[in-house]
């Protein structure tokens, strides 16, 4: 059985490595996914070339990281369209810019919405990728690379990241267990927890994937205490799940996640 889990790799998430793997190119071209996606990679990437914290980089502690995450880096520059595209005028003007020694940072980062470039642009960048400027490094934002020149193309490495999922479906039986969650009245999810225990395995995990889901949707929404209740019964899901994996009894899973459920309610109280 198989859990929809959202969690990737390790190395995925290490951007320290993924820095690494891609130092043999100055400059990235990062498509894929959404834009908001490609800005929130290119931020991360920028961080973890900044920030003090080695190979746990991005920290998003350290004063780097806060003034990357946070659009006040000095030697960090977002080059976006003036109107309708980016014009030849502002990449003479980063042109100038990236020669310049960091102020503070290790290097210099440009992050260009590649897809707003008009020709003359992209030949003006092709002439900084050609002979880039020491310590200097380029992520391109790209939804269709293939509006790229090819030279400028040639010049870049590629990641293409992940297309976010389709939205799923929880369906009424979790959404049943969240109402009752957040009901004052415990023997309510007492009782929606026992009328599941008769249902096959696979199906009864499938209703605690749901039940995730709307947990970690509505997380966002609560204070700090019933946030870290909400995370509480995520891991005795996934530990429940577990169990299910390993044959344990439907019946034995719902009575647990009904002792849980009342466990975390005592933790707002």
């Amino acid at each position: 059985m198989k859990k929809n889990c959202s969690h990737t790799a390790a190395y995925e998430d290490n951007y320290a490595l993924r820095i690494t793997h891609y130092e043999l190119s100055h400059a990235l071209i990062l498509t894929g996914g959404t834009e908001a996606g490609r800005e929130e990679e290119a931020k991360n990437l920028t961080a973890a070339l900044q920030c003090d914290a080695g190979r746990e980089a991005p920290c998003k502690i350290c004063l780097p990281c806060r003034k990357v995450m946070g659009g006040g880096h000095p030697d960090v520059f977002f080059l976006r369209p003036e109107g309708k595209e980016i014009v030849v005028a502002q990449v003479r003007g980063l042109r100038t810019d990236l020669r310049l020694a960091p102020h503070e940072g290790r290097c210099k980062v440009a992050v260009i919405r590649a897809d707003a470039l008009n020709a003359h642009a992209q030949n003006a960048l092709l002439n900084i990728l050609e002979e880039p400027p020491e310590r200097a490094h380029f992520l391109l934002l790209a939804e269709n690379p293939s509006l790229l020149l090819p030279t400028v193309r040639s010049r870049c490495a590629v990641r293409r990241l992940q297309e976010p999922p389709a939205e799923t479906d929880p369906g009424p039986e979790a959404a049943a267990l969240m109402q009752a969650l957040l009901s004052d009245n415990e023997w309510t999810w007492v009782q929606v927890c026992l009328s599941m225990e008769k249902r096959p395995c696979d199906e009864l995990s499938r209703i605690l994937d749901g039940l995730v889901l709307l947990l970690v949707r509505d997380l966002p929404e609560r204070d700090v205490l019933t946030a870290r209740r909400f995370g509480s019964i995520i891991d005795q899901i996934r530990t429940l799940q577990d169990m299910l994996e390993f044959n344990a009894g439907a019946g034995h899973v719902c009575g647990a996640l009904s002792t849980a459920m009342a466990a975390a309610r005592r933790m707002s109280n």
